[in-house]
C-alpha cells in the first residue's frame, strides 16, 4: 500500500508545481504589464507559457518582453520557462 501512495505523491507534487508555476507567471504578468491575468487559463507546454489576451495586452506584452522573461528566470517557481506568448 505505501508504494502506491508514494507513487501517486509524484503526480500531486508535479500537478501543484503546475499550479505554482500559473500563479507565479500570473504575479509577474501583473506587475510587469499591469494586467490581471486568471492563473487557471495559462498553458504551459514545452516551457512555453501561453497567456490569454486581447491585442492590446499583447502588444504590451511583445514591448516588454525582455523584462518579463527576465522576472520569469530570477523567479524559483517559473526559471524552467523559455518564453512566453
Amino acid at each position: 500500500m505505501q508504494d502506491i501512495t508514494s507513487f501517486f505523491g509524484k503526480f500531486k507534487s508535479l500537478i501543484a508545481n503546475g499550479s505554482a508555476q500559473r500563479e507565479a507567471i500570473a504575479r509577474i504578468m501583473k506587475e510587469s504589464i499591469g494586467a490581471e491575468i486568471d492563473p487557471k487559463k495559462i498553458v504551459i507546454k514545452d516551457g512555453i507559457a501561453t497567456v490569454p489576451s486581447n491585442p492590446v495586452m499583447r502588444n504590451e506584452l511583445l514591448l516588454k518582453k525582455q523584462l518579463v522573461l527576465e522576472k520569469l528566470k530570477s523567479d524559483p517557481a517559473t526559471a524552467g520557462l523559455r518564453g512566453v506568448k
